[in-house]
This record gives C-alpha cells, sequence and structure tokens, in this order.
C-alpha cells in the first residue's frame, strides 16, 4: 500500500466522497460526452462509455480506500486491465483534463475549488501509483526471465545447425 496524498487532501476526500458517488451517474454521463467528443477520425481510441465507465469507477474505489487510510491499494494490475480495455494515457489525460469542470458542472458551481483539486490531485496520485506498480512488476518480470538474444551458437554453428535444422 502506498501513501498517495497530503492528509488535507485525504480529509477533503473523505468530506466529500459521499455527494461525489451521489452523483455518479451524471459524473459518468458528462465524461462519456467529452472522452467521446475528442475522439476523431484518424483512430479511435476505445469505448469512450467503457472508459468513463472504469476510470469513474477507479476514482470512486480509489479514493475512499484513501479517505479511510490515505492509501490505495491493487493497483498492481490496473495499468495491465486498462490497457486490455484500450484505455491508456490519453483517456487518463484527456479524464483528468475534465474532472474538474465535470465536478464543477454535476456538483454545482459553488463548489470550492479545494474540493475539485482535490479530487484531480487524487486521481493523478492513483494513475501515477498504477504506473509505477506496473513498471515494477514488469521489472520484476524481466529479471527472471532468462536473456535470450538470438539462437545460441557454440564453436560458430548455432543450435540448430547442429540438429540439422535450417
Amino acid at each position: 500500500m502506498t501513501e498517495l496524498v497530503t492528509e488535507r487532501t485525504r480529509e477533503i476526500i473523505a468530506q466529500s466522497l459521499p455527494i461525489v458517488r451521489q452523483h455518479k451517474g451524471e459524473i459518468v454521463g458528462a465524461m462519456e460526452i467529452y472522452l467521446r467528443r475528442m475522439e476523431d477520425d484518424r483512430k479511435t481510441f476505445g469505448r469512450s462509455d467503457v472508459a468513463a465507465m472504469i476510470l469513474t469507477e477507479l476514482l470512486l474505489r480509489q479514493a475512499s480506500l484513501i479517505a479511510g487510510s490515505g492509501k490505495a491499494a491493487g493497483l498492481e494490475t490496473t495499468a495491465i486491465e486498462h490497457a486490455s480495455l484500450g484505455i491508456d494515457g490519453r483517456h487518463y489525460s484527456r479524464f483528468g483534463d475534465a474532472l474538474v469542470p465535470i465536478l464543477r458542472d454535476s456538483l454545482g458551481f459553488n463548489l470550492p475549488r479545494e474540493v475539485s483539486s482535490a479530487w484531480s490531485d487524487t486521481f493523478w496520485s492513483i494513475i501515477r501509483a498504477a504506473q509505477a506498480k506496473q513498471a515494477l512488476t514488469e521489472r520484476g518480470a524481466n529479471r527472471a526471465e532468462p536473456r535470450v538474444e538470438g539462437p545460441r551458437r557454440s564453436r560458430g554453428v548455432s543450435y540448430d545447425a547442429m540438429l540439422g535444422q535450417p
């Protein structure tokens, strides 16, 4: 488990989590529209409805853990799962860019900036932690695998040639 946010951010997330959960449908709907609008004709980078739902769920699930303990958990496979669904850095970037205005629209314009900033900081902290976990996992897997750089050779003769294979 990893410390992700300041104590003040944690307090704000804990206080605002119930109202954010209450408006989850609105947030997902607005995020889906925003992500869909950002897709272009050259290459659609994934279904915006799936990306909006999954990233919102990730944020709410981890925000709940952070509000309780200040730490996130279960991020080891998040980036891999997202990649398998076509969710990548472009989605993270666009979701992060849209989060503050969408929270303000969904929760009201009198939402203190400190609240929307805390949610944005929390989202980016979660994404960075998930990516760091993935990098550690990949590095560990790479160390465990033997390095294979091409056909093995013995005194200038490949093993394939030794076995009579072209």
